[in-house]
Parts: C-alpha cells; sequence; structure tokens
C-alpha cells in the first residue's frame, strides 16, 4: 500500500518505488538469460531484417540482442533518400526510429501532453486506478517461457480485459494509458491507467478474469491494482504521479551520447525488452481515443508545403546532407546512390534546411 490516505492496494505486488529501486542499473549490465527462447515458435522463429541481406533468426534472447543491437549501429547516421516522381527532385531525411534519444524525447512530451489534459479535465485530485498485469516467466517445469509468448499473453489479455473495464465503468467518462515496461529480466508487464474513476472493484474483476481466464499460469498475487482518490499526500496529483512513474523507460538519459545504443534508459532489461517490441514490430504504449486525440491536438503543425508532393522512397544512404535536391544537384545525387564512377562524392543540397519528421517512413 502507497503512504496516505485516499489510496486503496488490492494486492501487494511491487509499488513504484520498489520497482524503480530495484531495476535501475548501469548501462552495460550483461543480459539476464542469453539462452532462454526469444521466439515462441522455435521450428519457425520471427526473424527480423538487421541491415541490407541480413535476415536473421532470433531463437534465443541472446540472438535477439546481438541482432537488436546491430541493428541500430546499421542505422546511425543513416538517411533516407525520397524523389518526386514527376519533377526528379531529391528529398533526404534523416532515418529516426524510436529507440533514438530525439524520438524518445517526443514521445515524453506527448506523455506530459496526456498528463495536461486529465488535469484540465479532472483537476488535480483526478479519480485514478492503476493496474499492473503480469504472465508467467517459467512453465509449468520451471524452464523460461519463450519472451515473444509472455508479450502475446499480454497483449491478448489487454484486449479482453478491456471490455470488462469497459462493463464496469460504463456510464463512467473514463480515459486509459496502456504501457509496456520490462522486468529486470527483460520479460514485459503491462501497466493501465485509468482517468476518471477510482474503484477497487474493477481491479478485482480484472484480476479474477485475468487468471482465470485470460492468461494461463498467471498468479493472483502478481496482479496488482491501485486506486487513488487523490486525497493523500503523496497523491495530491495522480496525474502527475503516475506519468512520472510510467515514463522512466523514456527517460532523456544520455542525450549528448553519440549513439542510440549509448542513449538507451538505464534501466535493467531494457535492450531485452527493446529487442522484444523491435522484433515483434509491437507499440510500446496506447491511448484511448480521447486522450490520443487531445495529444495530437498539443503538437504543433509546421507548413512544409514540400511534404505535400507525391514522394517515393528510393534508397537509404549514410554520410549525405539532408535536404531538398534540385535541377543539377538531383541528377548528381542520383549518380552517385547509383554508383556512378563519374559521381564519386555526394553533391550539396540545394536547400539544406532540416527537413522535419513529417513523413511516416518508421
Amino acid at each position: 500500500m502507497l503512504g496516505g490516505a485516499g489510496v486503496v492496494a488490492v494486492s501487494a505486488a511491487d509499488s513504484a518505488e520498489n520497482w524503480d529501486s530495484r531495476d535501475r542499473v548501469s548501462l552495460g549490465d550483461q543480459i539476464s538469460r542469453p539462452n532462454a527462447p526469444f521466439s515462441a515458435d522455435q521450428d519457425d522463429p520471427l526473424r527480423q531484417t538487421v541491415a541490407e541481406d541480413d535476415t536473421r533468426a532470433l531463437e534465443t534472447v541472446g540472438d535477439a540482442t546481438e541482432a537488436f543491437e546491430d541493428y541500430l549501429a546499421a542505422k546511425e547516421g543513416q538517411v533516407l533518400v525520397f524523389e518526386d516522381q514527376e519533377s526528379g527532385d531529391k528529398m533526404v531525411m534523416p532515418h529516426e526510429h524510436r529507440w533514438q534519444s530525439t524520438y524518445r524525447r517526443r514521445t515524453y512530451a506527448r506523455l506530459k501532453a496526456a498528463e495536461r489534459y486529465v488535469t484540465q479535465r479532472w483537476g488535480g485530485a483526478v479519480p485514478t486506478t492503476l493496474l499492473t498485469l503480469t504472465a508467467p516467466h517459467n512453465d509449468d517445469s520451471g524452464e523460461p517461457r519463450a519472451f515473444e509468448a509472455v508479450l502475446s499473453d499480454l497483449k491478448d489479455g489487454w484486449q479482453n480485459a478491456r471490455k470488462v473495464i469497459d462493463r464496469e465503468t460504463e456510464g463512467i467518462e473514463t480515459e486509459y494509458l496502456a504501457v509496456y515496461e520490462p522486468h529486470g529480466s527483460g520479460y514485459p508487464h503491462l501497466h493501465v491507467v485509468l482517468f476518471g474513476v477510482a474503484q477497487p472493484s474493477i481491479g478485482e474483476k480484472v484480476r479474477e478474469y485475468w487468471v482465470d481466464r485470460y492468461v494461463k499460469g498467471a498468479s493472483a498475487d502478481a496482479q496488482d491494482c491501485e486506486v487513488s482518490r487523490g486525497r493523500g499526500a503523496d497523491l495530491s496529483q495522480p496525474a502527475a504521479y503516475i506519468m512520472k512513474y510510467l515514463s522512466k523507460s523514456l527517460a532523456r538519459d544520455g542525450e549528448a551520447a553519440k549513439t542510440a545504443l549509448e542513449s538507451m534508459p538505464t534501466v535493467h532489461g531494457y535492450v531485452e525488452f527493446s529487442a522484444l517490441m523491435w522484433a515483434t514490430g509491437s507499440r510500446t504504449y496506447s491511448m484511448s481515443a480521447g486522450l490520443s486525440a487531445a495529444v495530437k491536438e498539443s503538437e504543433p503543425e509546421v507548413a512544409q508545403p514540400e511534404l505535400e508532393r507525391d514522394w517515393v522512397l528510393i534508397g537509404t544512404a549514410h554520410g549525405i546532407e539532408t535536404g531538398m535536391y534540385r535541377g543539377d544537384e538531383a541528377d548528381e545525387l542520383g549518380k552517385y546512390l547509383a554508383g556512378s564512377r563519374n559521381q564519386q562524392r555526394p553533391p550539396r543540397a540545394t536547400d539544406g534546411r532540416p527537413i522535419y519528421h513529417a513523413l511516416n517512413v518508421g
């Protein structure tokens, strides 16, 4: 139970403070279970493309973390080259991915925007229900389960649990935020924050169905529900407290570091967890429709007429200046990318102004 009046703990699972003090360690710690299975189907394991002509089978956690770190290295400094098929103009943009510190900073900003929306809608003492949901890490014989299987259990269980929550909160205006985070071992678990409602019965019902119907082998003691009505000293502002708790794996560590791997948050298990989300193409968090709309409205619009044209991705490269290439510069860039002997060096961009990340390029 967290300190302060107005807080009800349904179970004694890990609190935010205990989780944070136990799982934050120095970057560079060795992975905990390199030989643990990673793919649920070992006969047909997950595969992921690390670089061109390098698609690997990810059978173990060690396979996955090695491939993921190689992927980050391959993408370091990479740019995307687009071409306007009508004019021949070329546009070069940084290839940003979600494990770069710049992307994590924007994600952190979205969470802060969600916090502001919740506080404006319900006030600082917003009724809040925080669920922590887990799946077994070991099978019936005590052997480690595949990371993919644990994530699949969480995803399927959450889809079913949402229906339970919808029934329990019928007629009540609520919003939710669901965030996957790593245990110290790298296995994922799920935090769900329900804003606008503080009912222990929701946690009790979700836990009952989670254990009995949704996730085979799940322990009732490992599922947690904390309910706040915003009156306690520790949770006088539940939205700010919970957003700070959930965003620790998005901590803006290593902003001055040169590589994505060096800028990883210092959370134990984060690399293994990130390899899992990368290999399965899974999102780290999701929001209710109302919360998503509010966050989108908070993002500034940047007018860039160039981005309204029909651009086609024609390749990737390293060592090329970002910006717009027109006329002779566009022709020279095309020759350089094609490996022409007459164009050994990349040209300078016609317009080297920054191209903002307004295209959905992955």
